[in-house]
């Protein structure tokens, strides 16, 4: 990271901003092409749950290309400078993550069923039964990451 004062070391922050985040950007690559799709996302065990149908473009490039990147930011704010007439000094405060790894297709009910608990229990405090046949056609994506680095600016 060019700009070490902003790095986020800690893996406790880290995890915080993955907590609070409310939408996940989830980055794959298809035949040499990016494409990001935004996500509702849970985070479980150090993993990251989305859900899915079983089909579609986000599956099949999962299916030809486990390899992802993901993002999120949280904390955003304007910061407007003492002398308003200078654009150069205008600025976002900000918390983000960055993170690389390999995601994982479950189909099974049962772990189908625990995915879409986890993320409805992170966007809700309601208890939600999913009948059988939505889980059939539900896919639960569980992400790895490899590698991950937090920034932030203006929240030190």
């Amino acid at each position: 990271m060019r700009r070490k004062e902003k790095h986020m070391n800690d893996p406790a922050a880290i995890a915080a901003v993955l907590r609070s985040a409310d939408v996940l950007h989830l980055g794959m690559c298809d035949d040499g092409w990016p494409y990001v799709t935004p996500v509702n996302f849970a985070l479980v065990d150090d993993r990251i749950l989305i859900h899915s149908a079983r089909k579609g473009r986000k599956m099949e490039m999962l299916r030809k290309n486990d390899r992802v990147c993901i993002q999120v930011e949280t904390d955003t704010a304007l910061v407007e400078p003492a002398a308003p007439d200078n654009a150069c000094q205008y600025t976002m405060r900000f918390r983000s993550v960055i993170g690389f790894g390999r995601a994982v297709i479950h189909t099974d009910a049962a772990t189908v069923q625990r995915g879409l608990e986890a993320l409805m229990a992170r966007y809700s405090s309601r208890q939600f039964h999913f009948p059988a046949a939505v889980v059939e056609k539900t896919a639960v994506i569980a992400v790895t990451l490899e590698t991950v680095t937090g920034k932030q600016d203006g929240w030190e």
